[in-house]
């Protein structure tokens, strides 16, 4: 257990919990880059107007054919991978008049190149205080875990770009019943570190990250990248700063 501190408020934590996309990296950059890989792999099976219309459902807005923008609360900035297949298999069902087995299988296929195709080393931008957070929490002698929307694999690959290994415990949706906000995915890191959710911190840019820390009885630190989104965590966060540099390990 150690002590940290940020606005003033000093809290015993035995553990970090971090969100990954637009916490440790910006946040627009990393979804229009994996939009544009998806949009790419759509292409060869819907048309232009289905594909606007799926970019409209995942929340993207769209120009020359490139994401432009992605709506911090929409399917692709918060959904879970399963769950974006799925809609996705839905919208074919509907658009192309095919099976539901076939659509699935279609969806996951699109998904799956996309991942193994989009260029990290573009999408990813560092936001202020990543990752020498880690350092500091390693420094520190308080243990760090992830808790994260997106997959193990690209997880791993952004990690190691900036020179991290992976920490000892990361939470991906497959592991859980239930994404984000629901309080399943940090009460699973706290049950894998071996101490009381009371005792953890979750630091993430989204009201889905501090919702799931409120819910769950942890300690909810909110970092958003806009107004829109500070206004949006407001109400369920326990402080708000403006970056990783502003937690301070006592």
């Amino acid at each position: 257990m150690g002590l940290i501190q940020v606005k003033g408020i000093r809290r015993k934590i035995s553990l970090v919990v971090f969100d990954k996309d637009g916490l440790m990296f910006q946040s627009q950059p990393f979804w229009a880059g994996i939009g544009n890989e998806r949009i790419a792999r759509l292409k060869e099976t819907l048309n232009e107007e289905q594909i606007a219309e799926w970019a409209c459902v995942f929340g993207l807005t769209m120009k020359d054919g490139l994401v432009t923008y992605c709506d911090p609360k929409g399917i692709l900035a918060v959904a879970a991978p399963r769950e974006e297949i799925a809609v996705t298999a839905g919208l074919m069902v509907k658009d192309l008049g095919i099976a539901w087995a076939k659509a699935l299988e279609t969806a996951s296929d699109v998904f799956r190149r996309a991942d193994e195709e989009m260029d990290l080393a573009k999408a990813l931008v560092p936001r202020k205080g990543f990752p020498e957070i880690f350092e500091r929490l390693r420094f520190g002698g308080i243990p760090y875990a992830i808790a994260t929307s997106d997959t193990m694999g690209r997880v791993i690959a952004s990690l190691e770009m900036f020179g991290e290994k992976l920490p000892d415990i990361v939470v991906v949706p497959e592991m859980v019943e239930r994404g984000k906000p629901a309080p399943d995915m940090l009460i699973k890191a706290a049950e894998l570190a071996g101490v009381p959710v009371e005792e953890t911190a979750m630091i993430g840019d989204s009201y889905v990250d501090v919702k799931m820390a409120k819910d769950a009885g942890g300690f909810g630190i909110g970092i958003p990248e806009t107004e829109e989104m500070r206004a949006s965590i407001s109400e369920y966060t326990d402080a708000v700063i403006e970056s990783l540099d502003d937690i301070e390990i006592l």
